[in-house]
């Protein structure tokens, strides 16, 4: 276990496998040095899977933006690479399954949960209810939705109730799909993550 606050700042690897989606779970580990990443490699060569750590392309860019963000905190994360199968026959592929930890208190117990980060700007009911059905299924994830705030402003309370009961919804301004936008955006989340380390109640590790 490692703690957030002695993230090696230089460490900026981060792990993708994009384009081989499965269902199967697997950990990075704390950092990627350069045996680490040769053990990666070859266990992928192994698997017929390619490794690489930085990505080639995303969906747009405010997931550019998230990712430029993870990799500048020193967070690994996978990208859309394993699938989860809901019970409506439906799955769900996460957008970054990130090594970031936290503990939260549930029923008189604390659970660890893996966090998951989701740029994502639709909300509409069947997508609420996909992601709380993923949340109540898989409890040991937590999912941070990263969204503009002009679209935060336009849900309901309703809809902010029912994601903060299975989720964190953190709103950023400029975070648009223009490409200018990107380094604005992603220095508001880095904050975001900053203050998510040094957040004592949730005693944020990395695994």
């Amino acid at each position: 276990m490692q703690s957030l606050k002695n993230i090696n700042k230089k460490n900026n690897s981060f792990a993708y496998f994009p384009g081989d989606k499965e269902n199967t779970n697997s950990e990075l580990g704390n950092k990627i040095d350069n045996k680490s990443l040769k053990k990666y490699k070859r266990e992928s060569e192994i698997q017929n899977r390619k490794f690489i750590d930085q990505i080639v392309k995303l969906n747009n860019h405010r997931e550019e933006a998230t990712r430029r963000a993870l990799i500048e905190s020193g967070i690994l994360a996978d990208y859309e690479r394993k699938q989860y199968g809901l019970d409506n026959g439906k799955s769900y592929y996460p957008d970054f399954i990130s090594n970031i930890h936290i503990r939260v208190n549930e029923k008189k117990k604390q659970i660890d949960k893996q966090i998951i980060f989701e740029p994502h700007t639709d909300f509409s009911k069947k997508y609420v209810e996909k992601y709380e059905e993923f949340s109540k299924k898989y409890k040991n994830f937590y999912i941070i939705f990263i969204i503009p705030k002009k679209n935060y402003d336009h849900l309901s309370e309703n809809q902010i109730n029912t994601l903060n009961s299975f989720s964190d919804i953190w709103s950023i301004e400029n975070f648009t799909n223009k490409e200018e936008d990107i380094k604005k955006s992603k220095n508001q989340i880095k904050e975001k993550i900053r203050k998510l380390k040094n957040n004592q109640k949730l005693k944020a590790y990395l695994r």
